[in-house]
């Protein structure tokens, strides 16, 4: 499973209460490619939501 720089920035911001407006503009798109970018990480993980994803992630930094 590799993430794209794109996607690593994504989640990261988003796990650090970001807002989709707030990262789209700082990605400078739009912010359903926020969605976007957001579903591409979560299929790649195997995930369906932001707890999953977090428990994932504990789960892989340990």
């Amino acid at each position: 499973m590799t993430l794209s720089r794109t996607e690593r920035i994504v989640v990261q911001m988003l796990a650090n209460n970001k807002s989709y407006d707030q990262v789209a503009s700082v990605l400078e798109v739009k912010r359903s490619t926020i969605a976007v970018y957001k579903r591409r990480v979560f299929q790649k993980l195997g995930v369906r939501n932001m707890f999953e994803f977090f428990r994932k992630m504990t789960l892989l930094m340990n």
